[in-house]
């Protein structure tokens, strides 16, 4: 977890937003779901979810709603009040509250703008204080290695921030997606099941049942890996029903204070990637999900 905090530019597909931004506090790293170098022997989990999954539509509250999918999800699922239970048990009223946190956290988080009226993007750590001041968490740590991963699955679900690859928007027929293509932006998404007989993580998407697997995907612990070390970023709430984790003494010599926003450019493609893309839909010899991927890019291009 890089001492940063950065814009994550993004390329907008109609329906697919994505909206998340990178903010590695360093005083996070005190706050770890396990500590560095630990080893663990994976095992199968799947923790319920109790409510239906989330169409975020044009607005990028990704980090919100992957928010209100875990919220809704065992363990926390018992310990929320009677009507957010019935809030977030309807698609509709679901979505509406997360639309609701991500104009809470729009507003707390480091960088410039808020919803509304303008749609910015936020990221993990920011909705996790928000939700603690609203008293619906006890707290909340932070997962950067496979291995912190595998411990947090066994204690529950967690929210993932990572970059988000053009091939990741075709998953493939098992519904598995791999790190490949280029950045299209930051997105946000909520990991409740671990298979450790095939290695797939699963993940509960916001972009309605229509995409993925009945609006979940998958990814083999590399690709998850791949994605944690490219400025990725997992965090794990605590149930009100847990004490508030306490910090792990500061590491000598590690960075401290506050970190200036670093404003990026606005996300462009490559220049050699409509090439690429047109070489590939074409080329008998790539796989179906490459040639999908670079059509689905192609589409994109048309419309601008």
């Amino acid at each position: 977890m890089a001492d940063r905090r950065q814009l994550v530019p993004e390329i907008v597909r109609p329906g697919q937003r994505n909206g998340r931004h990178i903010n590695h506090d360093p005083q996070s790293l005190r706050y770890l779901v396990a500590p560095r170098g630990v080893t663990v022997t994976p095992r199968t989990v799947r923790w319920e979810r109790h409510s239906p999954t989330l169409n975020q539509g044009g607005l990028g509250t990704c980090v919100a709603s992957s928010g209100v999918a875990a919220l809704s999800t065992d363990p926390f699922w018992q310990t929320l009040p009677a009507d957010l239970q019935q809030r977030l048990a309807r698609a509709s009223t679901a979505q509406e509250w997360a639309v609701e946190l991500y104009r809470l956290t729009t507003a707390a988080d480091p960088f410039p703008g808020a919803w509304e009226p303008e749609d910015t993007g936020t990221d993990g750590l920011s909705l996790a204080k928000v939700l603690r001041r609203l008293g619906i968490i006890s707290g909340y740590e932070h997962i950067t290695t496979l291995a912190a991963a595998h411990v947090g699955i066994q204690r529950g679900p967690f929210i993932i921030g990572t970059v988000w690859l053009s091939a990741m928007n075709t998953p493939d027929s098992a519904g598995v997606v791999s790190a490949l293509g280029y950045d299209e932006g930051g997105h946000e998404y909520l990991c409740r099941e671990y298979d450790a007989d095939r290695d797939l993580w699963w993940m509960d998407n916001s972009w309605t049942d229509a995409w993925g697997v009945r609006g979940r995907f998958a990814m083999k612990s590399q690709t998850l890996a791949t994605l944690l070390a490219r400025q990725g970023d997992a965090t794990q709430f605590v149930p009100l029903t847990a004490p508030a984790p306490q910090p792990a003494p500061a590491e000598p010599g590690g960075p401290v204070g506050p970190v200036s926003p670093v404003p990026v450019a606005p996300a462009v493609p490559p220049a050699d990637v409509d090439a690429w893309a047109a070489r590939t839909v074409a080329s008998q010899w790539r796989s179906r999900r490459d040639r999908a991927a670079a059509q689905s890019y192609l589409d994109w291009r048309a419309q601008q």
